[in-house]
């Protein structure tokens, strides 16, 4: 159940149930194949999930609100990419435009992170 406090005063507004949201997966990889960690951030309908990346470069973000989808990932030494493949968001997304969708497949390809000059 759940409950709306205005002022001092909290109202009952009953059992309510949370929508299942959208399921994005995918692997990352890096020059030398899958990676072994960082991050991978799925964003839809203007929230963003951060999704650890796992050991075989495999990443879940779960719960997001229906929409069109973009996700990119940083990764120690490697440059930032957003999908599909891009060093900053483009116009493309995947379509994710149904509650309870499962949408696989989205994938990055890392490449070696550019040095500067300097180092």
């Amino acid at each position: 159940a759940f409950s709306v406090a205005l002022g001092s005063d909290a109202t009952d507004v009953g059992t309510n149930a949370l929508l299942d949201g959208i399921r994005v997966t995918g692997t990352v990889y890096g020059p030398d194949g899958a990676v072994d960690g960082g991050d991978a951030y799925v964003y839809a309908s203007s929230q963003v999930l951060t999704a650890g990346i796992g050991a075989d470069g495999v990443y879940t973000a779960d719960g997001l609100p229906p929409g069109d989808v973009l996700a990119w990932a940083t990764v120690d030494g490697l440059a930032t990419t957003y999908w599909p493949g891009a060093d900053r968001p483009t116009s493309e997304r995947v379509a994710a435009p149904d509650e309870g969708s499962d949408v696989g497949g989205v994938d990055l390809d890392l490449p070696a992170a550019r040095r500067s000059v300097e180092d």
